[in-house]
């Protein structure tokens, strides 16, 4: 969602203002230990790399547009299989099938035009 990306964008923004502030002060610190200033930058930046691997994973999929799908974004579903008289058939395997053989109400799903030529001409 747009509200949420905006938040995260400006925090982003925040922490990197205050590292530029902090920085020269982490560069004294060589005078405690030399090595210090890179165990700082270093850890920090490991971190954040261990951090960012608790994220979801968004290849291949749809991104949420309110804060309810975002809220249920990543959450583990009942795996499905994928056939290959599927992708035969569709040309593709469709990764939001399960989804919508579950769910054939929603009107968001639309079952009608996936595989059809329209959707998969170039």
């Amino acid at each position: 969602p747009t509200v949420v990306r905006n938040v995260a964008v400006g925090a982003g923004s925040m922490w990197a203002r205050i590292g530029g502030v902090v920085s020269p002060f982490v560069v004294y610190s060589k005078q405690l230990w030399l090595p210090l200033p890179f165990v700082i930058f270093g850890g920090s930046a490991v971190l954040a790399g261990v951090i960012a691997m608790a994220l979801p994973e968004t290849m291949g999929a749809d991104l949420p547009e309110t804060t309810e799908e975002a809220e249920n974004f990543g959450v583990k579903r009942k795996p499905t299989q994928v056939y290959l008289s599927d992708i035969l058939k569709h040309g593709e395997a469709h990764q939001n099938r399960a989804y919508e053989e579950e769910n054939p109400d929603d009107p968001h799903s639309d079952a009608t035009s996936h595989g059809s030529a329209e959707s998969t001409a170039l």
